[in-house]
């Protein structure tokens, strides 16, 4: 459960994007660890590191109920990922706040599990995080510009 006290509904769920968007800057990179459940450590090209601030999941702290499990799921999902991740970092305009995820040195991105899941989707659905409050995500994939099912 995130620590955000709000419930996820299926219309949370339909902001997240489906396939990638065509913003912004996508990788291909190799997982590291995971700071906590929101924030995974990756690798690029030249074993450069970043911390990426996952978009729209909003996870419990470490020293908070549930902190603990969200980070064991997402090194789980990540580590058995066969190596086929992207990062995924979109301009600056194309989310409602991009420099919240600024702070603690953490770049604002989705992370990309082959090429139709990302790790943000995954820990909404499992309940091992919920949709961050203020978020406003990209559409995409099935889903129309109000966010219904196609």
């Amino acid at each position: 459960m995130g620590s955000g006290g709000h419930g996820m509904g299926s219309d949370e769920l339909r902001r997240l994007p489906r396939k990638r968007q065509p913003f912004g800057l996508s990788l291909p990179c190799t997982y590291v660890y995971c700071r906590d459940g929101d924030t995974p450590v990756i690798s690029i090209t030249g074993g450069i590191k970043w911390a990426i601030r996952l978009i729209g999941v909003d996870c419990p702290e470490l020293g908070e109920l549930g902190g603990h499990a969200a980070a064991e799921y997402a090194d789980a999902v990540l580590s058995i990922s066969g190596g086929c991740l992207s990062v995924e970092i979109p301009a600056p305009h194309d989310i409602i706040h991009p420099l919240k995820s600024l702070t603690f040195d953490r770049l604002p991105g989705f992370i990309w599990i082959g090429p139709d899941k990302t790790i943000n989707e995954l820990i909404i659905k499992t309940g091992h995080g919920t949709l961050a409050d203020g978020w406003q995500l990209p559409m995409g994939g099935n889903n129309d510009e109000n966010g219904s099912a196609a």
